[in-house]
């Protein structure tokens, strides 16, 4: 999801109390990418939420950039 609250929300709830599996918590976040393997605009939306930014404030000018790495 795009919504940050809602993605550590979701985060959160694997770790919530009363959890008893001993194994830990494995994340897999799956990114697209183009046909001939470039950055698709999934790899800007995890890199911001990981850096816990709000998407909705990123300009067009941004998201171009990103996708030009």
């Amino acid at each position: 999801s795009t919504d940050l609250k809602i993605f550590l929300q979701a985060d959160d709830r694997v770790h919530r109390p009363g959890q008893t599996f001993a194994g830990g918590v494995s994340y897999y976040d799956i990114i697209a990418v183009g046909p001939q393997g470039q950055k698709t605009v999934d790899h800007g939306t995890l890199l911001n939420l990981r850096e816990k930014k709000d998407l909705s404030k990123l300009t067009t000018k941004e998201w171009e950039s990103m996708l030009e790495e």
